[in-house]
């Protein structure tokens, strides 16, 4: 199936540059933009018609989720706070503040997607409950070294990836953390695949790499050595998979599209997002976005920065649902090496003697009583769908929650009070 070159619309309606797109989600007939001018916009993409701006951010908006029932989105930027929106009233459910820095990514997990995740500049990833009233994250992941640039929820995981050159996955079953380490190069966005099985992952270094979950391995790497090259060594471009994961998109600071293969890792496509192509204008970031639309065919949008704040969409003429599941080993860099880090192992804030402590400290919790209540919803927000993940054990989860706060006695409750406030 041919890629789309024929660009079908152009969306001007950005007083700023655009940091942020995406679909809306199942056939995505709606588009969702983000700004620096601070407002989000949303589209019907087919016409072009703008349909509806929400305004609540103080700062640039950096990055936009949808949930599954498309009722609901969250956008983060720069006023460190998560924003949960209601689409049918344009107005806000949730303002989620905890993070110390801009918040760069945003992700929704969970049953229901009742969970928002949040990755800031402050180096932290943040677990936020859509449901309750209780403004206070959750959970905190602060094993980053640097800023946190990019999240992913892949059923009981969060993929998250810092501009220290690591891709972090936290399984939230078992408590454990594995790290990638991407030749020192900053991560600037995770994609998995849709079978979970790989992380389409872009670096400072101009590469964009297919990791595989499981190993580790390096399955594909993506870049341009012709003359004018893929460049992505300053901004935060974002890259995704499309065409049911048989091509990877990503955007140049030369102000182009590029399209590869994903089992050969050749380039298919070079597309301008500038009016004129080459030379027509300053350097512009892409920020790549991927959805199919509702008439059967298929969706991509590419938003720009610099001297262009127009979000320009492509179309395909047909829809394909082959996939094909071979793979390729690539060739590593001499700078690129995997490593299993030290970190890869269980997480102690999962067990009774630090987790509870962590509870007390973060939410204000005092009782025995608060602190169970909350493990527990913890460990209902993030139950693992047997479905969802072959060979595993949802009921394992279960049980490592209910012992995390079911033996906990009043007695041993107030060394850990003593603990948390030491």
């Amino acid at each position: 199936m041919a890629f789309p070159t024929t660009p079908i619309a152009r969306l001007p309606n950005h007083g700023a540059p655009v940091h942020a797109l995406t679909f809306s989600a199942g056939t995505g007939q709606y588009l969702l933009t983000g700004s620096q001018d601070r407002q989000i916009r949303l589209f019907n993409p087919l016409t072009g018609k703008l349909i509806q701006k929400f305004s609540a951010h103080g700062y640039g908006v950096l990055d936009l989720a949808v949930a599954d029932d498309n009722a609901r989105f969250a956008s983060v930027g720069g006023d460190k706070t998560v924003f949960l929106w209601d689409v049918a009233t344009a107005q806000t459910l949730r303002r989620f503040q905890g993070h110390a820095g801009r918040v760069n990514a945003v992700a929704f997990g969970g049953e229901g997607d009742a969970a928002v995740v949040s990755g800031s500049f402050d180096g932290t990833v943040k677990v936020w409950d859509g449901r309750s009233r209780d403004g206070r994250a959750i959970m905190t992941f602060a094993e980053a070294r640097d800023a946190v640039s990019a999240v992913a929820v892949l059923g009981g995981f969060i993929i998250a990836g810092s501009v220290d050159g690591r891709v972090r996955c936290y399984d939230l079953g078992t408590g454990r953390v594995e790290t990638d380490v991407m030749g020192g190069s900053g991560v600037t966005s995770v994609c998995p695949t849709k079978k979970g099985d790989a992380v389409l992952v872009s670096t400072l270094d101009s590469r964009v790499r297919l990791m595989d979950r499981g190993s580790g391995q390096c399955l594909q790497t993506f870049k341009d050595d012709g003359e004018e090259g893929f460049v992505n060594e300053a901004y935060r471009i974002r890259s995704t998979l499309g065409m049911a994961d048989s091509v990877a998109i990503s955007g140049s600071e030369d102000g182009r599209v590029l399209v590869w293969d994903v089992l050969t890792g050749a380039v298919r496509e070079r597309l301008w997002h500038k009016k004129g192509g080459a030379g027509a204008g300053e350097e512009v970031e892409e920020d790549v976005g991927f959805g199919w639309w509702g008439w059967g065919g298929g969706g991509m949008g590419s938003g720009g920065l610099e001297d262009d704040h127009t979000v320009l969409l492509d179309h395909y003429l047909q829809r394909s649902h082959h996939r094909s599941d071979k793979s390729r080993e690539c060739s590593h860099r001499p700078d690129y090496h995997h490593d299993r880090e030290p970190e890869n192992v269980l997480l102690t804030r999962f067990y009774p003697q630090t987790l509870i402590p962590a509870a007390i400290k973060s939410t204000g919790s005092s009782t025995y009583a608060e602190a169970a209540a909350l493990l527990e919803h913890i460990s209902r927000t993030f139950q693992l769908a047997t479905s969802n993940l072959p060979g595993h054990d949802s009921s394992h989860d279960l049980m490592l929650w209910a012992t995390c706060y079911s033996t906990v006695s009043p007695a041993m409750m107030e060394s850990y009070v003593a603990s948390a406030s030491s």
